[in-house]
């Protein structure tokens, strides 16, 4: 992640949240368009029923009671031999219909009385009439059948319906030719539309309607509501961008310019920083400008100490008299070199000791004697081991001999932070530090070392981690309140598709309704675990296939549901895509694979292979065609399969060999992502 050191954190914030709006906007355009198509034929097969249930009406009418009433008037009148298509001809007569209304409403659909051998080359049937006319054959309980069809690069509805059946009237001109009317043979000749039967399927209504119009319709829609969306969701993310700048940016610009300033120069030490809103700021402004405090008395102190040290040694200096050159210039030399030794000391801060481990004496420089609140010649303070090791904290005491012992015997780093009491009787966070000589033979003469007054570094430990459980506590808050507010979501979208009677748009609020409890399932699994950016692939899969299976209605079912996972654990931000995915593979199995209560299984593995996370649901039901192309398909779930397939950078691949297998393939992020991107 060394290329991201030098980008502002909070133009990464941005540009992540920007990313999300845009994938939000993205999946609600789709979901919008989708809903505009699916009203756009039902309003199709609503107008295509309306005109097959007037031609039907007219043709029912035509065969049942016109013409036999007609036929049973004028028997005594007309010949053997009369035959006038206008009344005697139910086929004739619908087509002239047809043809008048068409003259008065000129309209762009297509419709006609399709027959196999008809008697007028304008009602044979093509290929898919002649194909469904003879489905209505074989197949008692077939009224109609509708398909989506693209002619000459335009859609269509296509809308099939079963047509005349032979009455009694009809068997006068379509029984045998030597029967028939003279003037009807003469007309259509004597091999067409002859040797029926009661009761015989001879026509379908054929229809077709455009959806060009209505599609062109719907894409307006669509626009218009998809800049509706996209200017809110741009209101939006200029608000939290403001939001952003005002309460986080800023405040941490301000300390960032400061430390920045002091570091350039110590003239702005001991002075202070506005406080900010929020109680988190303000402590960490507080405890900024309380070290820039205490480091300008520290530096202030030292500067008067020094001062005062080089009186001392210069007055020293004045009173001694030198006798000898050489003498003089060796002191001089060696004053100097104390002088740049102390004040070294001293600045520093921190507290020089040496312990004689023969005669268990230590020596404590006066810098250690202050951190303990002590003078060097106090009588309280014992110069001795023994001293010095009964003012370690109890807790402490342990660690520390345990420490010192391990230097002494393996020469380990000794390098210990422990607390000392104080001479006002608290205690206090230090650090020791120190290194032991040996003799010959190995054995450990002395030991010298120094000892810091980490009390303040403590303090703000404590700080950073009781601030890091209040934004764990938080964390854990938001992913409940997302948790909740998704089933909310269910909750309406179930509740609103009760009302609805139309059974496809009942089930496409159904799927959104699990799709939304699939994301709230990820959110249970994260407030309630231990690391709140992970979810465990295991327990959470179990958990969404037992509810795919009780919301079709599958709790019992001869249909078992396996899964292997392992110890795998996915980040938030591939746990909801691979749930969405998830969900949408088994609900589609359950629904498709296993037809009229069949016995099977749905196998479901994820694996890791190198640096890859291998996702695969398979079923041994009735298999999807081999010929379907993935990027194609017009269905509502694997579409979001796709789109969601891309979201996370991999890759998705379907097999039919006894049944379908559908293996997904996305590189894994390693911990440091998830925390950085």
């Amino acid at each position: 992640m060394k290329k991201f050191n030098n980008i502002k954190i909070s133009y990464i914030i941005m540009i992540s949240t920007g990313a999300i709006f845009v994938l939000a906007a993205a999946l609600s355009i789709i979901l919008v368009q989708y809903s505009m198509h699916q009203l756009s034929l039902i309003e199709a097969e609503a107008k295509a029923k309306i005109l097959l249930d007037r031609n039907m009406a007219t043709h029912t009418y035509f065969s049942k009671i016109m013409k036999p009433k007609l036929l049973e008037w004028t028997a005594p009148y007309r010949s053997k031999d009369y035959f006038e298509p206008s009344w005697m001809s139910s086929t004739y007569a619908l087509r002239e219909i047809h043809k008048y209304f068409s003259s008065l409403t000129p309209a762009s659909y297509y419709i006609k009385d399709a027959a196999i051998n008809a008697r007028s080359p304008e009602n044979n049937a093509d290929d898919s009439e002649r194909a469904f006319l003879e489905k209505l054959r074989k197949d008692d309980k077939l009224e109609s059948y509708s398909e989506i069809r693209t002619i000459d690069g335009h859609p269509y509805l296509a809308v099939m319906r079963k047509g005349e059946v032979v009455e009694e009237s009809c068997l006068l001109c379509h029984d045998d030719p030597g029967g028939a009317p003279k003037e009807l043979v003469r007309l259509y000749g004597p091999e067409r539309s002859f040797q029926r039967k009661i009761g015989d399927i001879i026509s379908v209504i054929s229809m077709r309607i455009p959806l060009s119009d209505a599609y062109a319709g719907s894409y307006r829609t669509t626009l218009q509501i998809s800049i509706s969306l996209v200017f809110a969701l741009v209101l939006l993310f200029g608000v939290q961008f403001f939001l952003f700048r005002r309460f986080l940016i800023s405040p941490l610009g301000v300390i960032r310019d400061k430390a920045l300033a002091i570091a350039e120069s110590t003239e702005q030490l001991g002075e202070n920083i506005p406080a900010p809103a929020g109680r988190e700021f303000k402590e960490l402004t507080d405890a900024f400008n309380g070290m820039s405090q205490r480091l300008r008395i520290s530096m202030d102190h030292l500067e008067d100490r020094v001062a005062q040290r080089t009186l001392e040694l210069k007055a020293s200096h004045e009173e001694l008299e030198r006798d000898i050159t050489d003498r003089k210039r060796a002191e001089e030399m060696l004053r100097e070199s104390k002088e740049r030794f102390q004040l070294a000391i001293d600045a520093t801060e921190e507290g020089l000791w040496e312990w004689n481990i023969q005669t268990n004496q230590e020596f404590f420089a006066p810098r250690w004697c202050e951190i303990i609140g002590y003078s060097v010649d106090d009588p309280e303070l014992h110069h001795t081991f023994e001293s010095w090791a009964s003012r370690i904290h109890p807790d402490d005491y342990d660690r520390v001999m345990g420490a010192l012992n391990n230097h002494l015997e393996s020469c380990a780093k000794y390098d210990v932070d422990y607390r000392h009491r104080h001479k006002s009787g608290e205690y206090r966070w230090q650090n020791s530090k120190g290194k032991a000589a040996f003799d010959e033979s190995g054995k450990p003469i002395k030991m010298v070392g120094c000892i810091s007054d980490i009390m303040e570094r403590k303090l703000a430990e404590e700080k950073i981690k009781a601030s890091l459980r209040e934004k764990e506590t938080m964390l854990n808050e938001i992913h409940h309140r997302v948790k909740n507010n998704l089933q909310v979501i269910s909750s309406l979208l179930s509740l609103q598709s009760s009302y609805l009677q139309d059974e496809k748009a009942k089930e496409a609020l159904e799927e959104s309704g699990e799709r939304v409890k699939t994301m709230a399932s990820v959110h249970t699994h994260l407030y309630e675990s231990q690391d709140l950016t992970r979810v465990d692939c295991g327990s959470f899969i179990q958990e969404l296939v037992g509810n795919i299976s009780q919301s079709y209605g599958r709790a019992e079912s001869p249909v078992e549901i396996n899964v292997d996972a392992g110890e795998i654990s996915l980040g938030i931000d591939n746990s909801i895509p691979c749930g969405l995915i998830l969900n949408e593979l088994v609900s589609n199995a359950l629904k498709h694979a296993f037809p009229e209560g069949k016995e099977g299984e749905i196998n479901i593995r994820m694996r890791s292979e190198d640096n890859r996370m291998v996702l695969t649901v398979q079923d041994n039901g009735i298999g999807f065609p081999e010929s379907m192309d993935l990027t194609k398909v017009k269905s509502m779930g694997l579409e979001l399969v796709n789109i969601l397939v891309g979201q996370i950078g991999g890759k998705i691949d379907m097999q039919v060999d006894s049944g379908t297998t559908w293996t997904i393939t996305f590189p894994v992020k390693r911990d440091r992502e998830w925390r950085n991107g």
